[in-house]
């Protein structure tokens, strides 16, 4: 049994190095992207559209997901899309996207598009800004 413990917990850290190297991976080519936008408008690094896209494809990987391991991922996109934390991408770990920031829980610190692929029901409970109500057609 102690050999069997051993060889998981090397498994697990070979894991986390692949991780880690996939996440220095995607920073470099999110980087990339960003550099190639334009800087118009209010998050000129925010592209709702192309973030429903994304997270369309990416639903049932996310469905899998933890409602903290979701968080994790949300915060990840968010720090390497956002460079050199210069507000030009939403920091909804921050609550940019509600109208009312008081009490943060967990899922209020989602990007809101994300949560709404992890669960559409979790996403109404938003209280959020006009300009972050992607969905509200859906639910009228």
């Amino acid at each position: 049994m102690q050999n069997h413990l051993e060889l998981l917990r090397v498994k697990v850290l070979e894991l986390n190095h692949q991780m880690f190297s996939l996440i220095r991976e995607r920073r470099l080519i999110v980087n990339q992207i960003q550099s190639l936008k334009s800087t118009d408008g209010h998050f000129p690094y925010f592209d709702s559209q192309r973030e429903i896209l994304l997270f369309g494809k990416l639903a049932p990987d996310l469905k899998m997901l933890s409602l903290k391991e979701l968080l994790s991922f949300s915060v990840l996109m968010e720090g390497q899309a956002d460079p050199a934390s210069l507000g030009l991408y939403p920091q909804f770990s921050s609550g940019d996207h509600l109208e009312q920031t008081k009490r943060l829980g967990i899922i209020e610190l989602i990007n809101p598009i994300l949560l709404h692929f992890y669960n559409p029901e979790l996403e109404k409970q938003l209280n959020l800004k006009k300009e972050f109500r992607f969905f509200e057609k859906y639910y009228a």
